[in-house]
Parts: C-alpha cells; structure tokens; sequence
C-alpha cells in the first residue's frame, strides 16, 4: 500500500515531501530548525537584498519556501534541485 499523507493546513511542502519518500519522516519544527540553519548560512549582503516581507522560508501556517524544500530533502539525503 502506497502512503499517502492528508493536507493539514497550508503545510504543502512538509506533505510533498512525506508522499514523495513514502514516510513521515519531519515535522514542523523540522522546517523551523532548517529555516533557520538556512538563515544563519546566508551572507549579510544576501540577507540586505532581500526584503524583510520576502525573508520568510517558513510561516506559522506551513507557507514553505522551495529554497527550505530542497534543503530539507537535502537533510534527508536526497539531490533536489529547483528546475
């Protein structure tokens, strides 16, 4: 049988990913931590172009950046990239 995992909220990322590797294998404090380890890695300079409204990766609701998606897949061993 095939896994498949319901929406909850507005946490489509989160969700593709599970269906994708048949497994709940992150939650949301998952892609909280890795926001931030994403934040944390980026340059001043890039953070300075960025305006602050567009910053977010990661929202209260599950709004996911695809930028947090590949580095998550990343995290759990895969090679994604933005095509």
């Amino acid at each position: 049988m095939r896994y498949h995992e319901r929406q909850e909220g507005l946490w489509c990322g989160m969700h593709a990913i599970h269906n994708a590797v048949q497994v709940r294998c992150l939650g949301k404090r998952d892609f909280f931590r890795g926001a931030q380890e994403l934040e944390d890695d980026a340059s001043e300079s890039i953070l300075e172009a960025i305006h602050p409204m567009d910053r977010q990766l990661v929202t209260a609701f599950g709004n996911v950046d695809v930028s947090l998606i590949v580095y998550m897949l990343a995290e759990l061993g895969y090679d994604a990239e933005i095509v």
